[in-house]
């Protein structure tokens, strides 16, 4: 929870292969060894994410999860935009 109050839910997840498609991500149980990235998401559907270092431990301590929240970013809302094209050389 936020010092505004605010609560927002833990989500550990798997983005892209191994454990889930390409391109998508899967929620694993909190503190999975495959977990990747870890969500945060409020009742307003914001999302933020962090993503693991690699050889970094998956605890869910109150401690790890401020230090998370913290250096975590907010996700993208807007619609999947594909990359531009490049013309042929």
């Amino acid at each position: 929870m936020e010092a505004s109050g605010v609560r927002w839910r833990v989500h550990d997840c798997c983005f892209g292969a191994p454990l889930a498609q390409p391109g998508y991500r899967k929620r694993l149980p909190l503190e999975a060894p495959g977990t990747n990235t870890r969500y945060f998401v409020n009742e307003a559907g914001e999302q933020r994410a962090y993503t693991f270092k690699r050889s970094e431990l998956r605890r869910l301590t109150l401690d790890e999860c401020a230090r998370q929240f913290t250096e975590s970013g907010y996700c993208w809302k807007g619609p999947h935009r594909p990359p531009p094209t490049h013309p042929s050389r």
